[in-house]
């Protein structure tokens, strides 16, 4: 496009900033699990687009049409480049709080990497498996199993589907598949609630991973991972609130009771069973909610079924615990309250302008939790 500025002639290019998601990232063979790897680790990709050719590397990603690099300021980044560069430079010593940026990016890698099409869905984990062994190479000092890293495993066990996705592909069709804390045990796409937020947010957590480990099965033309996390935890017991039409309103336990209807503070619960299924697991007072980790915003936890004895479990959903709401730059400067060692009750701790801005039962139970863990050993299989 020619347009002249103060009577001097300039040149101007009209840009569709999809123009390389159309061309490639949204090709047919781009939405396959067994390319995804083949992608991030590849130095170099030619591509055959839709209309054009089109090449990615580290350095920059070029069309036909724009042969020298596209224009920085109309993409997204170079998210196969930059996830691999980033991951394998990532130290292996990780501390829980102030995480780095390996998180992060393994948990934006996963996220992209559910979206795949598989022609057989066992396979979910094994064309993983080339990501997995480049970063292993860089991180000597962790271990991997079932698409977990055993120092970050924690962050990664709240994760969560939208209920579209758990009704077209229940986890009870996919469950032999992997163990049932692993994204890998389900289909559709999967979300990370940290994947959303700005590191470092995590201010407490309130468990710990001791043992991450397993083998894999094959039987017939299936392959089956088997394994089992160990993990150091708080266990309360919990109990689902119903509503007249018998939907899931809030769920409750000793000390603390949480609504999941609409509202500012509203928190929230992801079961991959029915939920039928949950209620039934509820009345029998076979539930347990672990506690994992909070952030300024919200308390990170998964719901776990007791299936033997008092140790041996497994995952049933996850539930994000909404700690304040987040409205104004008053409220925001009041976040540094998770941080603090606080003896006093917590209904003194903040100014009444800012009190209907808390979860007070939340900030309660970060206050239990901190003060008062009673861990045990829990088997998550």
């Amino acid at each position: 496009m020619e347009v002249k500025l103060e009577g001097l002639p300039y040149t101007y290019h009209v840009l569709d900033g999809s123009i390389w998601s159309n061309e490639v990232d949204s090709g047919p063979l781009n939405q396959r699990g067994w390319v995804f790897q083949e992608r991030h680790l590849a130095r170099r990709v030619l591509y055959f687009g839709k209309t054009q050719m089109a090449w990615g590397c580290k350095e920059k990603r070029a069309l036909e049409m724009f042969p020298t690099g596209i224009p920085s300021c109309s993409i997204q980044p170079d998210r196969e480049f930059d996830l691999m560069g980033n991951m394998t430079q990532a130290t292996s010593n990780i501390t829980p709080l102030g995480l780095p940026g390996f998180v992060k990016d393994w948990q934006d890698l996963l996220e992209d990497y559910s979206t795949c099409e598989f022609s057989f869905p066992r396979d979910k984990l094994m064309a993983l498996e080339g990501i997995s062994t480049q970063l292993a190479i860089a991180r000597p000092g962790d271990s991997y199993f079932a698409g977990a890293w055993k120092s970050t495993a924690l962050f990664d066990l709240p994760w969560h589907r939208h209920q579209d996705d758990r009704d077209e592909y229940p986890a009870t069709d996919t469950s032999e598949r992997a163990p049932s804390w692993s994204w890998a045990c389900v289909d559709g796409a999967i979300q990370f609630p940290l994947a959303q937020e700005v590191f470092p947010r995590v201010r407490e957590c309130y468990a710990q991973v001791k043992t991450l480990a397993g083998h894999s099965v094959t039987i017939g033309d299936n392959v089956r991972t088997v394994g089992s996390i160990q993990m150091e935890a708080s266990c309360l017991p919990l109990r689902l609130q119903l509503s007249e039409q018998n939907d899931i309103i809030g769920f409750y336990g000793p000390g603390f009771r949480f609504s999941t209807t609409n509202g500012p503070l509203q928190s929230a619960i992801y079961l991959e069973c029915a939920d039928q299924v949950a209620c039934l697991l509820s009345n029998a007072g076979k539930l347990l909610l672990i506690p994992l980790f909070s952030t300024v915003n919200f308390i990170y936890c998964i719901v776990v079924w007791k299936i033997r004895g008092v140790s041996e479990h497994r995952r049933v959903g996850a539930v994000n615990i909404a700690l304040m709401e987040l409205t104004d730059e008053e409220t925001r400067g009041t976040r540094d309250i998770l941080q603090q060692d606080i003896d006093h009750p917590l209904p003194g701790m903040l100014p009444d302008n800012l009190s209907e801005k808390w979860n007070l039962p939340a900030l309660r139970l970060v206050l239990s939790l901190k003060q008062k863990p009673l861990f045990r050993c829990v088997n998550i299989s």
